[in-house]
């Protein structure tokens, strides 16, 4: 069985995390972000099954009758989604799915792909953990901006108090986002030092281009799947986003910019937030770059505050799998972007 999520509650403190004044080496803890949620008296247990962690798409756009590409419901355990459309691609003989965002790996999850509709194998396919359900049709292929949030059914084990209602919280991008080494070959990426880039990759693809020519870590950055390597120059613009968010509180609708290329003085907060690119010794326009262009990243911007909606917090039960605690189920729904583990941590934190 896989290890479980462990959130380990202690005395309350405050702990802003800087960074290392010096990264040339690409070292910052990004995990430390999350020490500002800081617990009293438990340690909590998420995913200790990917039955506890359930995530359910809601899409954003309706679906039609008919369509230049067929709409699935893709429905997967304990795989990430990058990996699950690999498999039906490899399996049907087929390309180009699409799909709004990541979901998960450790859970059960239900989202959205887009086929084009010249494929016609699609009920041949079976899997013991991937399954697809026909949805309708698309006149375009699912892309970002068609998922329009996500229903959590989440299983909180190891406890043994009821966690409390909230309604919002602070929209920090969790440490999934950071995954071990997606911020350093992130960064390392933006300042084009892409021989450090490939020593924080993991990923196949680098590594069999990296045999073939060990002279051109370039080539093998680009062998990654676009969203791949969009994932890891957002990482940079996540962990800049966060050190700022954490850094004061803001007004219920404000909106914090994510830095790319076009940063300038015209945007909001703009003299608060160059110091933080400044320690990681770059600036907006590295987030041009021209030698991989699907890196490059203009500015977006992020809600400072995530609210929840149809929140339902089930009774305590006793927990099977931790002697002498007990468990409980939680409901809500979130907006697109926001993640569901840091609304836990928020729902535990006192």
């Amino acid at each position: 069985m896989r290890r479980p999520v462990d959130i380990r509650c202690r005395p309350l403190s405050v702990a802003m995390a800087t960074g290392p004044d010096n990264l040339t080496d690409y070292s910052v803890n990004v995990i430390s972000f999350n020490s500002f949620l800081l617990f009293t008296s438990c340690m909590y247990k998420i995913k200790q099954i990917p039955e506890d962690f359930v995530v359910k798409e809601i899409i954003g756009v309706p679906l039609v009758e008919q369509g230049q590409y067929r709409v699935y419901e893709l429905k997967k355990r304990d795989y990430t989604t990058q990996k699950a459309v690999d498999i039906i691609q490899k399996a049907l003989r087929i390309r180009d799915i699409k799909y709004a965002g990541l979901k998960d790996r450790h859970a059960i999850t239900y989202q959205y792909i887009s086929i084009p509709e010249k494929y016609r194998r699609i009920d041949k396919f079976e899997h013991q953990f991937i399954e697809l359900k026909f949805k309708g049709f698309l006149d375009e292929p699912m892309s970002l901006g068609k998922n329009k949030g996500n229903l959590f059914e989440i299983v909180v084990r190891n406890i043994d108090a009821t966690p409390k209602k909230i309604t919002r919280f602070k929209n920090l991008y969790d440490e999934q986002r950071f995954s071990t080494n997606n911020f350093k070959a992130g960064l390392a990426i933006i300042k084009k030092d892409f021989n450090k880039a490939v020593e924080y990759i993991s990923d196949n693809s680098v590594s069999r281009q990296l045999e073939d020519d060990q002279k051109n870590p370039l080539a093998a950055i680009r062998k990654l799947p676009i969203k791949i390597i969009t994932l890891l120059v957002h990482s940079v613009q996540s962990q800049i986003f966060n050190e700022f968010l954490l850094s004061r509180d803001f007004d219920e609708d404000d909106e914090i910019p994510l830095v790319g290329f076009d940063f300038s003085p015209d945007e909001k907060y703009y003299s608060e937030i160059m110091p933080y690119l400044h320690k990681y010794n770059i600036a907006p326009r590295d987030f041009i770059v021209r030698s991989i262009p699907s890196a490059t990243s203009e500015t977006a911007h992020r809600k400072a505050y995530a609210k929840i909606e149809k929140l339902t917090i089930n009774d305590l039960e006793a927990d099977g799998l931790n002697e002498g605690k007990k468990k409980v189920k939680i409901k809500f729904a979130l907006e697109k972007g926001a993640y569901a583990t840091m609304a836990i941590k928020n729902m535990f934190n006192e």
